[in-house]
């Protein structure tokens, strides 16, 4: 057996879903050492790259952990985890399919159907943990706004901060991650049947900000992010493009301009 195949035996054998036959396969690859037989050990190093996964999972959804209680939450997490398509040792970017996941699973079971906008909770508590990570912003060659009248306006793009993220959920998820943030009753809020388009930024104390916005500011900001020029933004919304950009620059969501 050469190394990669002892590699693929010892990951499929930490799987909890492995065969006996893989697991005890693993096990007489190891050496006997201490009083602990190697199964046992092996069962250990399986728990506890376990426990590494729910823990930085919870830590990035916890509202989700909230709502859906530990022992439910840690059944999804360790699923997720150990069956994810894209394996990365980089636990920060471990949950970045977990609302995809939580979809698909939600769809699949009778008892969460009052869960459906759990998913997009779970986009939102991810956007904020990127938000939050994000670099500093970009300074270079950028153009002030008032100089904007000396360029092919064809030519001119609106810099995105590096940190602004932005969500479309026909749930109300901002108000119940801030009634379970804040351990407040969140039956009344259940109750909302809105479209949302919310916006997730660092603000100049690199606080983490979310705000509802208009459907317009929402895809002027989406626009300028997937590098849609000035004059492509303000063609969809001639009327409004000077308010909606201002209003951008004002909060910090657009830095500046690039040509």
């Amino acid at each position: 057996m050469n190394l990669r195949e002892c590699e693929k035996l010892f990951t499929d054998a930490l799987r909890p879903t492995s065969s006996d036959g893989t697991f005890l396969q693993a096990c007489d690859m190891l050496v006997e050492h201490g009083s602990l037989p190697v199964q046992q050990r092996l069962l250990i190093y399986r728990h506890n790259i376990s426990g590494g996964y729910i823990n930085a999972l919870a830590s990035t959804y916890v509202v989700c952990e909230q709502i859906l209680g530990k022992s439910c939450f840690a059944s999804f997490a360790r699923d997720y985890a150990w069956n994810r398509t894209h394996q990365s040792g980089n636990l920060n970017e471990l949950g970045k399919d977990f609302p995809d996941y939580l979809e698909s699973e939600i769809s699949k079971r009778k008892a969460l159907t009052d869960f459906v906008y759990l998913a997009d909770m779970a986009r939102l508590e991810w956007l904020v943990e990127r938000s939050m990570r994000a670099g500093d912003e970009e300074h270079e060659n950028i153009i002030d706004a008032s100089l904007l009248a000396n360029y092919d306006p064809e030519r001119v793009y609106p810099v995105v901060s590096c940190s602004l993220q932005l969500l479309a959920t026909e749930y109300p998820v901002f108000e119940l991650w801030q009634a379970h943030r804040d351990s407040t009753d969140t039956s009344s809020v259940l109750a909302l049947d809105e479209h949302a388009y919310l916006c997730i930024c660092r603000d100049e104390y690199d606080d983490v900000i979310i705000q509802n916005l208009s459907d317009e500011l929402f895809y002027f900001l989406l626009g300028a992010s997937q590098g849609d020029s000035l004059y492509s933004l303000a063609s969809r919304a001639p009327s409004e493009t000077m308010q909606l950009l201002q209003k951008a620059m004002q909060y910090g969501w657009l830095t500046g301009f690039k040509v």
